[in-house]
């Protein structure tokens, strides 16, 4: 029995002495570093897998368009700048030079009073101040700028009450700083005279030299007029402003070269037009045509490619700040439903302010 008990504490010893001779010996192999589950290893943390989320290997990567860069505009150069409004000494003598003169009716005299008293309900009589035919006392100044219009009625009685006149009508007038373009639509214009008394049917009748109404004329264009040697010589300038018949107004519009002397425009947004007036290409030349100016543009009107008229237009103010002027359409033109002067033609007055000539 005792002989059991040391050999198995002989075998137990033998065992734990193995086991301490084989942990003193040398292992070839590196040791592993496990790192630590919650402080981790700085080198080995893949920052890419939590941050970059746009490389997922489904969406395809684009490439940025390139940039366009604009292209400059370039400006044009202003060799006269826009017309500002004149004062003073400059003002009176643009005004001065706007003085209207008393109309005709069928080259028939017109008598009228001077100052017409628009809440003058009798007649005018030869001691009143009257004017004549010709005679320059209609100041511009009476017309507010740009266009307006005036209704006007008198009757001027002369000698025994047997020499009459008698208007009604209303003045349309387009007025610029340096000129203005003065016409009226007659309701009705008459001159009774005494010596054409006549017997008819038994009794004696008065003589109408003229009798006529409804229609429009435009009877001046007056202005101070651009001197010849103070005309721009180069660069390009529009002239915008207003159209008017005897029944509306419209717009105006006309191109200038100075460095060719040529000139074109259009009239538009009349209500008895159904489109466009062109104001054909035509050369600057000494005026002609009793328009008032020094230098003008005369030349055809068309409508739908086709010539109907004439038109003409002066320069007005010291550097051509302004062109004011008419045109005159065939009676044959069947689009025009509008008023018509004494000869059955059609007339619009126009006038325009330019912007800066440039280059």
């Amino acid at each position: 029995m005792s002989f059991y008990k040391v050999s198995a504490l002989s075998v137990l010893a033998i065992s734990l002495a193995a086991c301490s001779s084989s942990g003193d010996k040398t292992d070839s192999q590196p040791t592993t570093t496990i790192p630590s589950a919650t402080t981790g290893t700085t080198g080995s943390t893949n920052a890419g897998s939590t941050t970059n989320t746009g490389n997922t290997g489904t969406t395809t990567p684009t490439t940025p368009a390139p940039t366009t860069l604009a292209t400059p505009v370039t400006q044009p150069t202003v060799l006269v700048p826009a017309p500002t409004a004149p004062t003073g000494k400059a003002l009176e003598a643009a005004n001065k030079a706007k003085t209207l003169s008393v109309p005709s009716i069928q080259g028939q005299s017109i008598i009228r009073p001077v100052n017409l008293d628009p809440n003058r309900t009798t007649a005018y009589t030869a001691a009143d101040k009257l004017a004549r035919t010709g005679d320059a006392v209609i100041a511009s100044t009476k017309f507010k700028p740009g266009f307006s219009t005036t209704e006007r009625q008198y009757d001027v009685i002369l000698g025994e009450g047997l020499d009459n006149y008698h208007i009604r009508g209303t003045e349309r007038v387009y007025n610029q700083n340096y000129s203005i373009v003065y016409g009226n639509l007659y309701d009705i214009a008459e001159h009774t005279y005494h010596p054409n008394l006549r017997y008819e049917n038994g009794s004696f009748k008065v003589n109408n030299k003229f009798s006529i109404g409804g229609i429009f004329t435009v009877d001046e264009v007056a202005g101070q007029a651009t001197e010849a040697s103070q005309m721009p010589t180069l660069g390009k300038a529009t002239y915008l402003g207003d159209a008017f018949s005897g029944k509306s107004n419209g717009r105006f519009e006309y191109a200038v070269d100075f460095g060719t002397r040529k000139g074109s425009g259009k009239i538009s947004g009349l209500s008895e037009v159904s489109g466009d007036l062109i104001l054909n290409t035509s050369d600057i030349k000494a005026a002609t045509g009793g328009i008032g100016a020094k230098q003008s543009v005369s030349g055809d009107v068309a409508y739908s490619n086709s010539k109907i008229g004439t038109y003409s237009l002066g320069f007005y103010g010291p550097k051509a700040e302004e062109v004011a002027g008419r045109l005159e359409a065939s009676e044959t033109w069947p689009f025009y439903k509008g008023y018509k002067n004494s000869s059955k033609n059609i007339e619009i007055g126009f006038g325009g302010t330019r912007g800066a000539i440039t280059k």
